[in-house]
C-alpha cells in the first residue's frame, strides 16, 4: 500500500514539474522564433567614401596661381555615416522604406597669394566642411523569406532629397607671421542647397530572433549640390559608396 502511494506521489510530482517546463519551452519558441513582423526600425553606422569637390578646389588653386600663389587641397576624406530608417511590408518579401541619412565631409587646404587692391602677401588655411542630409524613399526586396536564425540577402533602391550645408572657412595671415589678416571676408563662404538624387543598396540581415536582426549594407548614392565663391558657381558631387553595420528591431 505504501509503495502504491509513494509511486502515485512521485508520478504526480513528475507530471507537475514537466507541465511548466514544457509550457516554458513553447512560450520561449513563440516569443523568440515566431513569424517576423512586417514593420521595423533600423540603425546603420559606418563610413562613406567618394564625394568629390574637385571643381571647387581646382578653381581655388587656379585663383591663387593668378595671384602669384598656390592653394593645395586634400581630397575629401573617408567620412562617418549614419542612417535611421523605417520599413513596412507591402507584399511577401517586398517592403517600402524611408530613411534619414547623415554624413560629415571634410577637406583642408594650405596656400598663399598676393591681394590685388592693396598688395599684401598672405598665408592662408582653408577648411571645407559639408553636412550632408539625405531623406530616402524606396523599395526593398528580400531574396528569401525573412525567418529567425536565417541569413537573408536583399536589394533596395529609390529616390533621395539631398540637403547640403557647405562651409568654406578661410584663415588669412600676414605672410611668415601669425598675425591675422581680417580684411578678407569674401574668402569665408556658407552655402545651403537642396537637390534630388538616387540611391541603391545591397546587403544582408541575419535574424537573431523574430524581433531583432543584424547585418551589413553597402549603399551607393548619386547627387550633387552647388557652391558659390568669387562670383562663380561650382558643383559638389556626392557620387559615393558607404559601408555600414545594420541593427534592426522588428515589431
Amino acid at each position: 500500500m505504501k509503495k502504491s502511494i509513494l509511486l502515485s506521489f512521485v508520478s504526480i510530482l513528475l507530471l507537475t514539474v514537466s507541465i511548466p517546463v514544457s509550457a516554458q519551452v513553447v512560450f520561449r519558441d513563440r516569443k523568440m522564433y515566431g513569424p517576423v513582423p512586417g514593420r521595423s526600425i533600423n540603425l546603420n553606422i559606418g563610413f562613406m567614401d567618394g564625394p568629390d569637390a574637385t571643381n571647387l578646389t581646382d578653381h581655388l588653386e587656379f585663383w591663387a596661381k593668378e595671384r602669384n600663389g598656390s592653394d593645395n587641397f586634400d581630397k575629401i576624406s573617408t567620412s562617418p555615416y549614419m542612417q535611421l530608417g523605417y520599413e513596412q511590408i507591402i507584399a511577401p518579401q517586398f517592403y517600402v522604406t524611408t530613411k534619414l541619412n547623415f554624413s560629415y565631409l571634410n577637406a583642408a587646404g594650405e596656400g598663399d597669394y598676393v591681394t590685388n587692391d592693396d598688395p599684401t602677401d598672405l598665408d592662408i588655411s582653408r577648411e571645407l566642411k559639408i553636412y550632408l542630409l539625405n531623406l530616402d524613399l524606396g523599395l526593398k526586396h528580400y531574396f528569401s523569406k525573412p525567418m529567425p536564425r536565417k541569413l537573408c540577402p536583399y536589394v533596395a533602391g529609390g529616390f533621395s532629397a539631398v540637403l547640403s550645408l557647405a562651409r568654406l572657412n578661410t584663415d588669412s595671415y600676414l605672410a611668415g607671421t601669425d598675425t591675422p589678416y581680417d580684411d578678407n571676408p569674401e574668402e569665408t563662404v556658407s552655402k545651403n542647397s537642396f537637390a534630388p538624387g538616387v540611391h541603391a543598396e545591397l546587403g544582408f540581415n541575419y535574424f537573431i530572433t523574430n524581433r531583432f536582426s543584424a547585418g551589413v549594407e553597402t549603399r551607393f548614392q548619386l547627387a550633387q549640390s552647388d557652391f558659390e565663391i568669387h562670383n562663380a558657381n561650382f558643383d559638389l558631387k556626392y557620387a559615393a559608396f558607404s559601408l555600414a553595420l545594420t541593427m534592426s528591431h522588428h515589431f
